[in-house]
């Protein structure tokens, strides 16, 4: 019933799942003790390869200083008795919900950085405009000082021509 609701992939024993781990990227994984298998080994494994996946775990024949341990490292989004047990399901659903919600994160990390690095251009791009304006400006401000003072010589030289008698006086 779980393939069918929730499209899971199943295997029948952890060297299965490992193989499917390294050939998949799950977001959810639900777990427990396998007879003669090592239920730690697998876990080890499984933040290795799919460190993103959230774990849904069947507690039946785990040792509780497991659980307690697996805990520590964030990824167990539930924990039941047994495959039959009731809030099964739910803790299914809580655990899509985390991984949804961590490709949405991860999603919001990438737009940030995205709009970030495009903010940096922008503003290097400013700068640059800002530089060159100055440039453009301080080049201005030096032709318009050399204009003046020209016009000032100029002005002069007119006054002087004004106040003169003579043709000689202008000279």
């Amino acid at each position: 019933h779980l393939r069918d609701e929730f499209s899971a992939d199943h295997a029948a024993n952890f060297a299965e799942a490992k193989k499917y781990l390294k050939a998949n990227t799950p977001t959810v994984l639900l777990f427990g003790h396998i007879s003669g298998e090592s239920t730690e080994d697998f876990c080890r494994f499984a933040l290795e390869n799919a460190p993103q996946a959230h774990w849904v775990l069947c507690s039946d024949g785990i040792a509780p200083s497991q659980i307690v341990e697996w805990t520590e490292h964030g990824r167990i989004a539930g924990i039941v008795d047994n495959i039959q047990d009731p809030s099964l399901e739910a803790s299914m659903h809580t655990a899509l919900e985390a991984a949804g919600e961590d490709r949405q994160r991860q999603m919001l990390v990438g737009m940030f950085e995205e709009q970030s690095q495009q903010l940096k251009r922008l503003r290097n791009e400013l700068e640059a405009r800002v530089q060159k304006r100055h440039r453009s400006l301080r080049k201005t401000m030096r032709t318009l000082e050399e204009t003046k003072t020209r016009l000032e010589s100029f002005h002069g030289a007119l006054r002087g021509i004004h106040r003169a008698g003579t043709v000689l006086q202008m000279e």
